[in-house]
């Protein structure tokens, strides 16, 4: 599956309850958009419910921005591939 920006800042989006236009590539996900752990946590299952990746929460544990999301989502791509 080929993961879009747009969907990935959709469910960010919708998971933090913030409007999408604030997102940016380097936006930070704790200090910029608010996230905490139980935000995380919902990200991540709604990312699995989603993209249909099975994602452990320790992998997501090193990522602080929306591209490191965008950028581990996509890591996925390339190990389908």
């Amino acid at each position: 599956m080929l993961i879009q920006e747009s969907l990935v800042r959709e469910i960010v989006a919708e998971t933090l309850e913030i409007d999408q236009s604030i997102i940016l590539k380097e936006s930070l996900l704790s200090e910029d958009l608010g996230m905490d752990s139980i935000d995380l946590v919902e990200l991540l299952v709604k990312l699995e419910d989603k993209t249909g990746f099975e994602i452990q929460a320790d992998e997501l544990a090193s990522v602080s921005t929306f591209q490191d999301v965008l950028s581990f989502l996509q890591s996925f791509n390339r190990a389908e591939a």
